[in-house]
């Protein structure tokens, strides 16, 4: 069964939002599944520190 995706409203600058539109472009790939992905790495990477 998928998990179940919430949705939520986030603020990026305009460098952020101008990268991102265009790697997802490029890349045939969704905004939200790579900041899905970078979330996920962000929550890794942390998890090592601890």
């Amino acid at each position: 069964m998928p998990e179940e995706l919430v949705r939520v409203l986030i603020r990026l600058t305009s460098e952020q939002y101008e990268w991102l539109r265009k790697y997802c472009f490029d890349n045939r790939i969704s905004q939200a599944e790579v900041l899905r992905q970078a979330l996920e790495l962000y929550r890794q990477e942390l998890a090592k520190k601890e």
